[in-house]
């Protein structure tokens, strides 16, 4: 039960609010953001700007968004006592509103200051997603000291790293901006040489998604079309998804809306669906990046996914094959690589639909809902064989 409340309570579950949205929404609206600034917005801005040394940072969470430095909430801004914060009414996708940033509410002034702060410093504005940051510049840390470490007993300028058939030069190790699917990159004399998708929880598989169907496979929002997954992975998973439609309309007795959505906040809560990921081309999309397939590997085409601490297993004198504590995989692209696409549990991708009335999402062609690849931990494994038998149930019933 305790597992069950750490993964599953859905206000906790990792936002999925896109970086690159709100960038791109400031960027659109500026010339209203910039003018006739609420002298709330101005204290804030000034704030932040005479303490740029300090890090100062603005968060934007799945239910809420706070100006911060560290830990602490800014309670110096006038008629802020409490912090330069607010809760969002539903979810955070209200910041895509206009009117909101425009109106005189303290959310709205709030929202004001972090699309001022997207505009003029883009790099401090973090949503959710980024309290793993932390735990990857941990992780660079640790990997350069070991491969110091390494160089330093080989008397080298640098390492070999083996994958497949090829060897890498190496001499230093990155973390990754942005979000693609490469959280770190080892490198040589300053350019990337291996890209790495790193994953750590607290075992083999602990650790919440691989990514998601909007942000992954491409999946439009309110839609079930793709921006790049072509068939026959298309029709995968939009029978998957078509297949939950027919446990809600047997099962739940819902009927869809006038666009043909149901409605996840209708269902008790809990109610998530499950499917393992059989296709390799769609596990290829969700363990490696957007770009599998192509001969290119890069930034969305990782050389390597990690679980665990990244450790390096000696082969002969200078040259080293990559691990985690718990697991790891080369893409099956490599030249050589000899790793198939796991098919049981704890690493073999999932499907999983979630209803998320605390966010407001609508993703997967479903209102209230988000949609995400799971690795086959134990939570998900309960809501696979629940779906199997709701999906017979409403087999049945046709």
């Amino acid at each position: 039960m305790l597992r069950f409340k750490q993964y599953l309570t859905e206000a906790k579950f990792d936002n999925t609010l896109n970086i690159q949205d709100i960038y791109n929404f400031a960027k659109k609206h500026e010339n209203d953001i910039l003018s006739n600034l609420p002298k709330e917005v101005e204290e804030a801005l000034n704030h932040f700007e005479s303490r740029k040394t300090s890090n100062p940072k603005v968060y934007i969470f799945s239910k809420s968004i706070a100006y911060r430095i560290g830990k602490g909430s800014i309670k110096t801004i006038s008629g802020f006592k409490d912090g330069f914060k607010h809760s969002f009414k539903n979810s955070n996708d209200e910041i895509f509103n206009p009117e909101l940033f425009k109106s005189s509410s303290k959310l709205g002034k709030v929202v004001r200051f972090a699309l001022l702060i997207a505009l003029k410093y883009p790099s401090s504005i973090l949503t959710e997603e980024d309290k793993s940051e932390k735990q990857e510049t941990e992780e660079t840390i640790r990997t350069i000291s070991s491969i110091k470490k390494l160089l330093d007993n080989l008397g080298k300028d640098h390492i070999l790293i083996r994958l497949g058939r090829s060897d890498y030069k190496i001499d230093g190790f990155r973390q990754i901006d942005g979000r693609p699917k490469a959280d770190m990159a080892f490198t040589y004399k300053g350019e990337d040489q291996i890209y790495v998708s790193h994953k750590l929880g607290r075992g083999p598989g602990d650790f919440q998604q691989y990514g998601g169907l909007s942000s992954d496979l491409g999946y439009l929002k309110n839609k079930r079309e793709s921006q790049f997954v072509k068939e026959p992975s298309r029709s995968y998973i939009k029978q998957f998804l078509e297949n939950i439609d027919l446990i809600l309309e047997k099962v739940y007795n819902l009927k869809p809306d006038s666009k043909g959505m149901f409605d996840l906040k209708k269902t008790p809560k809990g109610t998530n669906f499950a499917q393992v990921i059989e296709n390799d081309t769609v596990a290829g999309l969700v363990m490696f990046g957007k770009n599998y397939g192509s001969k290119d590997l890069g930034l969305d085409n990782v050389h390597i996914l990690i679980d665990g601490n990244i450790e390096f297993k000696l082969i002969e004198s200078g040259v080293y094959k990559l691990d985690g504590t718990y697991h790891s995989m080369i893409n099956p692209t490599v030249i050589g690589s000899n790793d198939k696409f796991p098919k049981k549990a704890p690493y073999q991708p999932m499907l999983f639909v979630m209803r998320s009335e605390s966010q407001g999402l609508k993703q997967g062609g479903f209102l209230n809902a988000r949609a995400v690849i799971w690795p086959r931990n134990k939570v998900v494994e309960k809501y696979y064989q629940k779906f199997l038998r709701e999906l017979r149930q409403a087999e049945r019933l046709i």
